[in-house]
């Protein structure tokens, strides 16, 4: 549900166009030989509830083990509604997203 919101928000342009530059490397980057710091990768992770959180851990642990250079910068998605941004996620959880472009 976070995910459908937050594309939702991006598609409309209401905050700068989240997804309006896609980062054209990531893949070059993600599978790169050499993993440094200049090749890392930040992506924001909503693990969510029920059985999120176990899948957002595996998810880490398959791109630990890949060794892709990434960074997980984790959000969570709120219970009551934040009057900054009209929805459950915090305007910390947006600028997050439009940050790394990546959720």
């Amino acid at each position: 549900m976070a995910s459908q919101i937050v594309r939702r928000l991006a598609r409309s342009g209401a905050y700068g166009g989240i997804f309006s530059s896609p980062n054209p490397t990531f893949l070059d980057r993600a599978f790169s030989s050499s993993a440094s710091a200049s090749n890392l990768i930040r992506a924001t992770l909503f693990p969510g509830d029920g059985i999120g959180p176990e899948i957002a851990e595996s998810v880490k642990q398959v791109f630990r083990v890949a060794e892709v250079p990434i960074e997980w910068e984790e959000h969570f998605v709120g219970t009551e509604i934040d009057p900054r941004t009209q929805s459950f996620l915090t305007w910390e959880s947006l600028e997050s997203v439009r940050q790394t472009k990546l959720v």
